[in-house]
């Protein structure tokens, strides 16, 4: 049975934010527990926003579709993406500038 904490368990951040590069199975998967943890979950992918729109507008209000490179410049970055495609998906991004990168 998997764990999840309380929502008093979890500490006081006012609109922590993660963003996500990559929207598969385990980008998405990491969007839903971040929105269910209070987080805002900037996410992104090749396609472009529009294709996340319903994604996004799914998870709710602490969700948003955006920009690879809008999602690369949140303070903490998740990588969803397969390692090929690591070049590819990451042309627009121009440095991480002190960025925490999972």
């Amino acid at each position: 049975m998997p764990l999840r904490p309380s929502q008093s368990s979890l500490p006081d951040v006012e609109y922590a934010r993660i963003g996500i590069i990559g929207c598969g199975r385990l980008g998405s998967a990491i969007a839903r527990l971040a929105v269910q943890a209070g987080m805002v979950a900037v996410v992104s992918n090749r396609r472009g926003r529009l294709s996340l729109q319903d994604f996004a507008r799914e998870l709710g209000d602490l969700a948003v579709a955006a920009s690879v490179t809008e999602a690369a410049h949140e303070e903490i970055v998740v990588l969803a993406v397969p390692w090929s495609q690591l070049p590819v998906a990451l042309l627009e991004v121009p440095d991480w500038d002190g960025r925490i990168v999972i």
